[in-house]
């Protein structure tokens, strides 16, 4: 864990060299550039927190398929496009949290996110709010 660090920079794309890896707790740093598509080699993590931080460009499709992980949260960066759609594939995932970040677009219906509280979504800014609440007063 690193958080509340004042980090700078980019994360380092290496963590192939690091598969048992359970928790990475980057968050309150000053992190900048993507998030590495190679966080998806980490095949026993359960929490990722990489919230309020800098990062931009698109949320990698391959943390979906990350078979452990519980808890994501990538909020409170600058993240852009849509939420891919196999986004929640990954059958531990308790808690996702997606706000404050420049994502477009609506949510993925299918996977994990059918089926866990909603309310750990947060509230996503721009075009996505509207289909937010839609899915939320027609969930059951």
């Amino acid at each position: 864990m690193a958080s509340d660090n004042n980090l700078e920079g980019q994360i380092p794309d290496q963590f192939q060299e690091s598969p048992s890896l359970t928790v990475l707790d980057l968050s309150t740093n000053h992190l900048t550039g993507s998030i590495p598509a190679s966080i998806a080699s980490c095949q026993k993590m359960v929490t990722l927190n990489l919230q309020n931080n800098l990062f931009t460009g698109e949320i990698p499709s391959a943390i979906a398929m990350m078979p452990t992980l519980a808890i994501l949260d990538l909020s409170k960066n600058s993240l852009t496009g849509t939420v891919p759609q196999n986004f929640g594939s990954s059958p531990a995932l308790e808690a996702v949290n997606i706000s404050y970040n420049k994502l477009e677009g609506p949510l993925p219906t299918s996977g994990v996110l059918r089926t866990i509280n909603l309310m750990t979504l947060g509230a996503i800014q721009a075009s996505v709010e509207a289909y937010y609440h839609h899915v939320l007063t027609v969930m059951p």
